[in-house]
């Protein structure tokens, strides 16, 4: 789902039927729920993840596995294990209509 202030209006924003807080926090819009996950957008390209300990070893996808185990972080939706991050993150695209993350990318800190 794609929020925006135009269809919740003024923030902090509560919609009952995913029941979801949406908030600006800093630089980041903010969606809250209250199991303990909490979503950290800045508008742009970085999105973090922030799970309370009783989600520990009940996630997986591209921000890992949330159980201590670095080791299976690059766990594939089909259970296999990839070495390195741009299989793992190819493997997880929603659409082949998307570019495959290439290792000959500079990153932001290699191009400055």
């Amino acid at each position: 789902a794609v929020v925006s202030t135009q269809s919740t209006g003024a923030l902090p924003h509560h919609d009952n039927v995913v029941s979801a807080t949406v908030t600006k926090v800093g630089f980041y819009l903010m969606v809250g729920w209250h199991s303990g996950i909490r979503i950290f957008w800045n508008g742009g390209t970085q999105v973090y993840v922030k799970a309370e300990p009783a989600w520990s070893g009940k996630l997986e996808g591209l921000c890992g596995n949330y159980n201590t185990n670095p080791k299976d972080d690059y766990k594939k939706q089909n259970g296999l294990t990839e070495l390195t991050a741009y299989p793992f993150a190819n493997s997880w695209k929603t659409s082949d209509s998307c570019a495959d993350a290439d290792k000959d990318e500079q990153t932001p800190c290699e191009i400055n």
